[in-house]
């Protein structure tokens, strides 16, 4: 009976001490989580300081869904703005929509180049192409070399 009890009192010690040894989840939380801003600001950004040199990443996780309602249709970047939205993303063909005065161009992204051995590619995803947003077709050139693989940045049209 001794023996017994003293096994069950290792025991019950045993999970007592791994109990308060081990991390808990709620301090791994806590450090995870960070205070986002969803609301909308009646500034643009501008004029709330956020247009920096050395922008802090604690600033742009805090302030990136928040934007000005009232000026979202100006345009207060007078350079040419390229935007790309792809299929596997589709937030991005909503903020195209939201956000569409502020872009010069907004270019879809279908097409991937993946290797096939050593000097072979394939162009994948033209599963996912609109028909019907493209305004004329571009071929891109790719190198014949693997090590000089690269996308032309022009088209011929």
């Amino acid at each position: 009976m001794r023996l017994l009890c003293t096994a069950l009192s290792l025991a019950l010690i045993y999970q007592l001490v791994d109990a308060t040894l081990s991390k808990t989840d709620a301090k791994k939380m806590a450090s995870k989580t960070l205070e986002e801003k969803i609301l909308h600001s009646d500034r643009i950004v501008q004029d709330r300081g956020l247009v920096v040199t050395d922008p802090k990443a604690k600033d742009i996780v805090l302030e990136h869904k928040s934007y000005c309602a009232k000026k979202m249709k100006e345009r207060h970047f007078w350079g040419d703005v390229l935007g790309y939205i792809t299929p596997w993303n589709s937030h991005g063909y909503d903020i195209a929509k939201m956000f569409g005065n502020k872009f010069t161009l907004i270019s879809p992204v279908w097409l991937q180049v993946k290797r096939k051995g050593k000097e072979m590619f394939q162009f994948t995803g033209l599963h996912d192409a609109d028909q019907g947003s493209l305004i004329s077709p571009c071929l891109c050139d790719v190198c014949e070399l693997p090590e000089q693989a690269e996308l032309s940045a022009t088209c011929r049209l």
